[in-house]
């Protein structure tokens, strides 16, 4: 199992207030964070850990949140002994819009010699954040979200009181979810930030047939992969109609017989 290492506070001290840029903690607000840290078995000065400063108006003081990466949370999960494993994550778009609408993501956990399934999802309008991070690779971040809240409802104990850096990234840049949504388990999102994606260029039968086979769909059946796979990867390109979508499926399917024979 892997052991938390002996933290050097004095130094931590000082790489927490380098990077906090002059925003420094009060007395108080760092032996909380010093107990959290301890207790959670995470190092600050590898990024495990760290506090941040929030500005309250009500109060017109800077709260404190402690937030960890997910690779944390694992860490802390994995050190109780009980953890085991999690599914892919599975993401809902909008029907007509192409829009990112949640992410779902179920941990399990072993409780009495039986492997336990912990599920939980983050909607997009909950969770969005105004990072580059988001607006780049939405479906991951929003995929960490529901992993955090999946691991703190198997782990309740073991991870209350600190947030990961995606959960706390919600500075709001959207009007909210569409209402309506339909399931979808691949990782290749038709949106960027949650928005439609500029438009892609549309496959023809021609070029399918003239390059397409000869590059991604050749390195595909060497590996083994089916269709579905080709597909979502020329998805992410291009637009792939009904009917290129059914001579890919048609050619693939006796290259694939003849690869089993």
């Amino acid at each position: 199992m892997n052991e938390p290492q002996k933290i050097d506070w004095t130094l931590a001290k000082d790489a927490i207030a380098a990077r906090m840029g002059g925003k420094g903690l009060t007395d108080i607000q760092w032996r909380q964070f010093q107990h959290v840290a301890e207790s959670k078995g995470l190092d600050p000065l590898q990024s495990q850990i760290m506090p941040t400063l929030h500005f309250n108006k009500r109060t017109n003081q800077h709260d404190m949140a402690i937030i960890t990466q997910i690779d944390g949370y694992r860490l802390i999960a994995d050190r109780t002994g009980k953890y085991a494993g999690s599914d892919n994550p599975v993401l809902v778009f909008s029907v007509t819009k192409g829009d990112l609408v949640s992410a779902a993501v179920t941990v399990y956990k072993m409780v009495d010699g039986q492997r336990c399934p912990f599920a939980a999802t983050a909607q997009w309008a909950e969770y969005s954040g105004g990072s580059p991070m988001w607006g780049k690779m939405p479906c991951l971040m929003l995929s960490k979200c529901a992993e955090a809240l999946a691991l703190r409802k198997a782990f309740p104990a073991e991870l209350s009181g600190v947030y990961t850096d995606a959960e706390m990234d919600q500075a709001r840049t959207n009007d909210g979810p569409p209402e309506d949504c339909a399931p979808r388990t691949d990782t290749q999102p038709p949106m960027t930030g949650g928005k439609p994606a500029p438009a892609k260029p549309t496959l023809t039968l021609k070029q399918a047939n003239a390059d397409v086979f000869t590059t991604k769909l050749a390195n595909a059946l060497a590996k083994g992969q089916d269709a579905e796979y080709v597909l979502m990867k020329l998805r992410a390109v291009r637009t792939v109609p009904p009917d290129v979508e059914t001579f890919i499926r048609n050619f693939m399917a006796p290259e694939l017989a003849d690869a089993e024979a």
